[in-house]
């Protein structure tokens, strides 16, 4: 398996930075024919017959648990799934049956029982936004933001950038002018979802690790935290 690693790895990696923005035939065209060929050419070891999805990024056990958590459980939702959880970027899901969405919300309800804390849902601009996401930052908990606009707002460019920084053995992140020192509890602290009010059922899926060193088929890309959903 160790010789193996290195092609199994390098191709599950591929499929989560690259496929999510194309349909089921072309991503299964793409890993199969063209990367798996690629690495066979290049002499690059790898496990025969891999699956860069069922056979690394989940499995049986997973993916039923996800079933569980209303993910639809056709290939591409589940690649979908894959892609959302391996990610270290902020997905974009395209979303028009909005079943990204109610999976996204039951999967981190699930998660954030197991872990003691909750699923805040607010909207920007509500009463006491900022103290919430303060609040979620140092208690670990998800966050939802609903009805997003195109633009969101810039004070939340540092959590989206990840801009961290370290005193003594605590993580912390300037926000509002202020140090917050963030949760390290549990494998996922906030999700921040935006359902832009300007492209209907289009929902754009923020994450930000508990570490905050970083959460039908619904087509999903990953990106690099945008200013607005294009």
């Amino acid at each position: 398996m160790e010789v193996t690693l290195t092609g199994d790895v390098l191709l599950a990696a591929a499929f989560v930075s690259y496929v999510g923005a194309f349909g089921a035939e072309y991503r299964q065209r793409l890993w199969s024919e063209v990367w798996v060929g690629d690495l066979v050419s290049r002499e690059v070891p790898m496990t025969t017959g891999v699956d860069p999805v069922m056979s690394i990024l989940t499995d049986d056990a997973r993916i039923a648990e996800w079933n569980n958590e209303n993910l639809p459980s056709d290939r591409i939702s589940i690649e979908n799934g894959a892609i959302i959880t391996a990610s270290s970027r902020w997905p974009l899901i395209i979303d028009p049956q909005l079943q990204g969405i109610t999976w996204i919300l039951s999967h981190e309800e699930k998660r954030a029982a197991a872990a003691g804390t909750k699923v805040v849902k607010m909207q920007l601009g509500e009463k006491g936004w900022m103290n919430k996401i303060i609040d979620a930052i140092t208690n670990g908990n998800t966050v939802i933001i609903e009805n997003l606009g195109e633009e969101i707002d810039a004070v939340l460019d540092p959590v989206l950038a990840r801009a961290v920084f370290r005193k003594g053995r605590n993580l912390f992140l300037k926000l509002g002018g202020e140090e917050i020192e963030c949760c390290t509890r549990g494998r996922r602290g906030n999700s921040f979802i935006s359902r832009p009010a300007a492209f209907g059922p289009v929902s754009t899926t923020r994450t930000l690790r508990s570490t905050c060193r970083r959460s039908s088929p619904t087509r999903t890309t990953s990106r690099r935290s945008p200013r607005s959903a294009r």
